[in-house]
């Protein structure tokens, strides 16, 4: 046998509406659950596009590349291979000084100014 326990108009009331707030709550969670699915598939498409479009531009540019002229850069010489050209005013004459000699040139200029002041 099945007992039922009778409810006042304000529990039963109270209970509707509780029962009305969770289908409208499991109805804004179902759909904003859509929208996200929606809007990862609409990602997932635009990811797709952008790798799509970033090959054909790596493909241009290759292209681009093989048509252009080859062009042959002469090889440099490394540094210490590096001489500079220093004109000395008491010679009157240009002297070939390699780059370890900085230190000797500094010395001269300095002695050049102390005797111009």
């Amino acid at each position: 046998m099945t007992e039922y326990t009778k409810l006042s108009k304000e529990e039963t009331t109270y209970g509707r509406k509780s029962f009305l707030q969770m289908q409208l709550d499991l109805l804004t969670i179902i759909k904003r659950i859509k929208e996200y699915r929606s809007l990862r598939n609409d990602e997932f498409a635009m990811k797709i596009a952008l790798k799509n479009k970033i090959e054909e531009a790596l493909l241009a540019i290759s292209n681009l590349e093989k048509s252009l002229p080859k062009m042959k850069v002469p090889n440099m010489p490394k540094k210490e291979e590096y001489e500079e050209i220093v004109y000395d005013e008491d010679k009157s004459s240009l002297l070939r000084e390699s780059s370890s000699n900085l230190d000797q040139e500094l010395e001269r200029i300095k002695a050049k100014l102390a005797r111009l002041k």
